[in-house]
């Protein structure tokens, strides 16, 4: 059940981010306002199309993508000069330590094998 809430808030996301839902109901508006255009001709009365002021969901929309998007603005551009400002940091130089002598007492030693020679 946890998986289709997600699913569910993943493809709302997407579709109200990239503008699919929006592009939906603008397309219900003009169904809406060519059936309304049918019916005022066939009746002989003017034409008066949709307007979308009086429009709650229109409204959701506008105030939805408002509250979605600024908020974040503010926090990324603050966000961006921080690491633009660490960037610019000197990085301090790590000390080690230099021995002071190395102790190298040569290559290793070979034993010495008496060989006789009969």
């Amino acid at each position: 059940m946890r998986r289709w809430a997600a699913i569910f808030l993943v493809v709302f996301y997407v579709g109200l981010g990239t503008g699919v839902l929006h592009y939906l109901h603008e397309l219900d508006h003009a169904r809406e306002d060519a059936r309304e255009d049918a019916a005022a001709l066939a009746a002989g009365k003017p034409v008066q199309h949709h307007d979308h002021d009086d429009c709650d969901v229109c409204a959701q929309f506008n105030v939805l993508v408002m509250w979605l998007s600024t908020p974040w603005t503010p926090l990324l551009a603050f966000l961006g000069l921080l690491v633009a400002i660490l960037a610019l940091l000197p990085i301090p130089p790590v000390y080690r330590r230099a021995p002071v002598r190395i102790d190298c007492r040569g290559p290793p030693a070979l034993p010495i094998y008496s060989t006789v020679i009969a």
